[in-house]
Order: C-alpha cells, then structure tokens, then sequence
C-alpha cells in the first residue's frame, strides 16, 4: 500500500455549501479550523447559493478560504471551469487553489472522464494564474479516470475516510489535503 502520512504538523480545515445552512465564521475560527473550501457549483446546474456570502464570511473571520466545485463529466467542462473563474478569479494573497471535485464518472469511460478533467484543470490554470487541486479517491482515481500520470503536477485533497495514513492513488506521492471525515 502507499500510505502515506503527513511529514510534519498538519492544519483542520472544512468544506461547506449551502447544506451546512448558516455559518457563523467567527466560530469556525475560535474552534481552531484555519481554512475552507466552500462550493461555487454542482457542475453547470446548481450554483450553489451561500457561495458568496459564506466565501466573503471565511475572509471575514480570518478563515483561509478556497473554493471546489463538484464536477460533472458529463457536461461543459470548459463552461464548468469558467463558472469557477468567474467565481475566485486571480486568488488574493493566502487563498488556496481552486479545487477540481472529481467524485462522479457519470457512466463515462476513463479516457472521457480524463480528457474533460484536463480540460477543466487547463482552463482553470490558464484563467487564475495557479495550478488547481484535484479533490478525488485512491479507487476513483485508478479506476474512473484511469490514473493519468499527467496530473501529477496538481496537488492531491485526498478523500479517504479512515483513521490511518491515506492511501494514495498513482502517480501522486504525497497530499497537500486530506478528508477522513464526513464531519
């Protein structure tokens, strides 16, 4: 297995959207989580709703923010990507790189869930000046988008819920994030 633990001290953090309702960030902070990462869409479809004030709220209160965007393969990845541009432009100084939230093959085959991943993260570079993060799992990765090498250049949010170190999907050999937890 390729286990893999952090190699120094590690910082809590969230994710939210819209489910998570109202949000009183100044809490979030005095309860010692130092970032999130809050959700601009569900693919093209669903904007979600408390981006702006809880993206606005995490800055407020000192909270470094990020924003995801939970991708569907199945639909305009360049519109996908320009829905996250427009939403975080250039990050301001502390933020952290747009994230690629790449959990739902859609019933595509590896190679098109590939191709439209690199077009999003493509677009995404080109349009914010950073290199955003891809959000995914050690099996979804291998075996709904086949494993490209080429993205090995993103940094990893690895989603892996278990109390050990994260097990971590080819080519990737360290993780920038990682989610053990629904909560």
């Amino acid at each position: 297995l390729a286990r893999t633990c952090a190699a120094g001290a590690t910082t809590p953090g969230i994710d939210v959207s819209y489910y998570q309702g109202t949000i009183d960030w100044s809490k979030v902070a005095a309860a010692g989580y130092k970032f999130a990462f809050v959700r601009v869409s569900y693919g093209t479809t669903f904007h979600d709703p408390k981006f702006d004030s809880y993206w606005a709220g995490a800055k407020n209160a000192g909270v470094i923010r990020g924003a995801y965007q939970f991708f569907l393969p199945d639909q305009n990845a360049t519109s996908q990507a320009d829905i996250m541009v427009a939403a975080v432009g250039h990050p301001a100084p502390g933020d952290l790189p747009p994230v690629l939230d790449l959990e739902d093959a859609r019933g595509l085959s590896p190679a098109t869930v590939a191709a439209a991943t690199r077009t999003w993260v493509d677009r995404v570079k080109a349009g914010t000046g950073v290199n955003p993060i891809i959000y995914t799992g050690k099996y979804f990765w291998r075996d709904q988008v086949g494993g490209p090498a080429s993205f090995v250049v993103n940094p990893l949010w690895m989603a892996e819920y278990t109390t050990q170190c994260p097990d971590l999907p080819a080519p990737w050999g360290s993780w920038e994030f990682w989610q053990y937890s629904e909560s």
